[in-house]
């Protein structure tokens, strides 16, 4: 993942709002998750979806390439790469076959896969099609008591980012069996 990060700091953006990390690129909105809030994940990879697009009210991306990761740390990103791709626990991207498009705006849990040390997907083929969801979910906190980063980012035709969430989104899952004794999210900032 950070490899596909230091391809390019240049990007083409659009009349959007520009990313504050790469100059040349638009900002990607996410539209959920919300900062602190909790998204519902039962143990098929079910519940909530991550909705994004290039404005509040214009969902999806027609990009060639899109990416998103869940961080269980926070995604540090220096010239151009994410220096800590280690700490990514669930990755997505366009070419991956999944229910997921693009062009749509919405994904959901189940449309994505463990990454490997590099933050790269294990495979291409979502968690929902591969049937292995449920132990991918066994590897989130049932405690309640963890919080999760969300990213996004898109690149063009050129390999130029394009599309940039320059932050990540701070968030809580609630997986079903949770037993929480205090919630990050409650008191979240």
């Amino acid at each position: 993942m950070a490899a596909i990060l230091a391809l390019a700091v240049a990007g083409c953006g659009s009349d959007a709002a520009k990313s504050k990390l790469f100059s040349d690129a638009s900002q990607l909105v996410v539209g959920s998750p919300k900062a602190c809030q909790r998204l519902a994940l039962d143990d098929n990879g079910g519940g909530d979806g991550f909705i994004y697009g290039k404005s509040d009210t214009e969902l999806g991306l027609d990009q060639e390439r899109v990416y998103a990761a869940i961080f269980a740390k926070y995604p540090q990103v220096q010239g151009g790469q994410i220096v800590n791709p280690e700490d990514a626990v669930w990755v997505w991207h366009s070419g991956m076959r999944a229910d997921a498009s693009p062009v749509s705006g919405k994904l959901f849990f189940s449309d994505g896969i463990s990454p490997d040390k590099t933050g790269a997907p294990k495979d291409l083929k979502s968690c929902g099609i591969t049937n292995t969801c449920s132990a991918l979910v066994s590897e989130f906190s049932r405690t309640g008591d963890k919080v999760y980063f969300y990213l996004m980012w898109a690149w063009n035709s050129d390999r130029e980012i394009s599309y940039f969430s320059d932050d990540a989104v701070k968030f809580c899952f609630t997986i079903a069996g949770d037993t929480a004794k205090n919630d990050p999210c409650k008191n979240c900032q």
